[in-house]
Parts: structure tokens; C-alpha cells; sequence
């Protein structure tokens, strides 16, 4: 696409289009992994790459060992959300609803740290 469309759609550049669009994938629950994939007969198997469990969002955002590295920085910027904004204990929490956004306990400053954190993770994934 050219420049002038991502322009229009008030998004900077491509990435953060695409960042966008695996968001909102994610949040809507048809995120083109390979368990979704599967149903739809895209794909063989519904196995991750790692060949450790179905490749589904919660596998994706909390346990695949291919990913470690960019959830640690994830988890760290998270973790780090929560301690600036003094949110309570009882909050402290990251699971998959808390990553995709659908914790209503959380202010709207911890939310964007998360919805940021987020977008990190999956910019930084090899997808």
C-alpha cells in the first residue's frame, strides 16, 4: 500500500498497521493461528511450530517456548506498568484476558501499558 493510505487511516506506517491488524484479530478471536486455521482446513495441523501444544492465543501470548524472549519483555514492561501506576496488588495479574484487553479492573493508564506491551510482544514474534 502506499504511504498516503496508512496516512489516511491514521496510522504512521505499515508496522504499526499490521500491529494493528494482528490486534484486532487477536481481540475479535479469529487470530490466523493454526488452531483457527485448522477449522477452516488452511493448514494440516493445528500445531505451533514448536510442536509442543495447538497453536491458539493463549498458547501464543503465555506459553510458547519460541517466544520467550520477547514475553519476558513484554511481562517486564507490564510489570513495570503496574508498579508506576501504584495499581493494587489484587490487580497484579497477566493472563490472557488482561493482554487482550478484556480486564475491566484495569484504569485506562494500565490498559495502555498493556495494549503497548502487547503490540511489542507481536512486532517483536517472528509471524
Amino acid at each position: 500500500m502506499e504511504y498516503w493510505h496508512y496516512m489516511l487511516c491514521g496510522m504512521q506506517t505499515w508496522e504499526t498497521a499490521f500491529t494493528q491488524g494482528v490486534t484486532l484479530r487477536l481481540k475479535s478471536g479469529f487470530p490466523l493461528l493454526n488452531t483457527e486455521l485448522y477449522k477452516y482446513k488452511f493448514v494440516d495441523i493445528p500445531l505451533c511450530p514448536c510442536g509442543q501444544a495447538e497453536e491458539s492465543i493463549h498458547h501464543l501470548l503465555i506459553d510458547c517456548p519460541h517466544y520467550t524472549e520477547a514475553r519476558d519483555r513484554m511481562v517486564s514492561k507490564i510489570e513495570c506498568g503496574y508498579h508506576n501506576t501504584q495499581t493494587a496488588p489484587y490487580f497484579y495479574c497477566i493472563n490472557t484476558k488482561v493482554l487482550l484487553g478484556a480486564c475491566t479492573n484495569l484504569n485506562s493508564k494500565m490498559g495502555s501499558i498493556v495494549t503497548e506491551a502487547v503490540s511489542s510482544f507481536l512486532r517483536d514474534i517472528p509471524r
